[in-house]
């Protein structure tokens, strides 16, 4: 069952979402929360041209920006510790500047069992690649909350499932995380021919069903719409409330992962499963 979640906070597009879904999860699994403001340090130790004269101006500057950083990453620890006290909850939390943002977020995971961040997170950086960074070698599964709507629903589930064997263990770790425990869900896969789609489709489901969850096969085929906009376009029709990829192998589906979601319903939250992950996640 789902015992730790961790929310990453951002200081760039800061957002109430992540931290709603968060509290929502533990009150429902009776999970700890945890948080963390992960700042991209890089700047301050890039390698800018400095002109003659211009290190001590330099200096002065990202001196500034540092403390503003720390005062930004106070203020947003200090904001998600007061909701927190609010709903019944104790959150520990602390800032980190980071180098490498995606990889000091995969060791913190380490130690929970799911990730939370905003949609449109760039944890202190100009954009969203940390995402693609972290999935490459995620070793907890990575929750994308829309920052106007966080996941406090029971809505459809709708598991996009390629076949593969990481693509297994995900169906397994969705299980033992409890997500899907009293929702409906939909297994949809998608291939070049509608038998292999199906064939796909009812494997996954399968699984699912052993568990006693309530859960439907749906085979698509590739056409003239590329995967993504096949799923986004089902998660639509279904008004999902939470869109799970648990894909692997098809590399359309495994490459800019963010474009999957970035015109999904608002009412859809992305557990991303990507390949090269030895740990099960969902």
């Amino acid at each position: 069952m789902l015992k730790r979640i961790l929310v990453a906070l951002d200081t760039t597009h800061p957002t109430p979402a992540p931290q709603a879904t968060a509290f929502w999860l533990a009150h429902r699994m009776q999970a700890e929360v945890n948080a963390v403001v992960l700042v991209d340090a890089s700047p301050l130790s890039s390698g800018e041209a400095v002109p003659a004269g211009g290190l001590g101006f330099r200096q002065a500057r990202d001196r500034q920006r540092e403390a503003h950083w720390h005062e930004e990453a106070d203020a947003d620890l200090l904001a998600i510790r007061c909701s927190a006290l609010n709903e019944g909850l104790t959150l520990t939390g602390d800032c980190l500047f980071s180098q490498n943002p995606a990889q000091d977020l995969s060791r913190r995971a380490l130690g929970h069992d799911l990730v939370v961040v905003a949609q449109n997170a760039t944890l202190g950086g100009d954009d969203m690649r940390w995402i693609e960074s972290y999935l490459d070698n995620a070793p907890r599964p990575l929750l994308v909350v829309p920052p106007a709507m966080p996941l406090v629903s029971e809505g459809t589930i709708l598991l996009a499932y390629d076949g593969s064997a990481n693509s297994a263990r995900a169906l397994q770790q969705l299980v033992h995380l409890g997500l899907g425990t009293g929702q409906a869900l939909r297994v949809v896969s998608i291939s070049q021919t509608q038998a292999e789609a199906d064939r796909l489709a009812q494997e996954g489901a399968a699984y699912l069903a052993a568990h006693g969850l309530n859960v439907r096969p749906q085979g698509l085929v590739v056409g003239q719409k590329q995967p993504a906009e096949l799923i986004n376009t089902l998660a639509v029709s279904l008004d999902a409330s939470l869109l799970v990829l648990l894909c692997a192998d098809l590399a359309s589906w495994e490459k800019q992962a963010a474009r999957v979601w970035q015109d999904a319903p608002q009412a859809v939250q992305e557990p991303r499963r990507i390949s090269k992950v030895s740990v099960s996640t969902a």
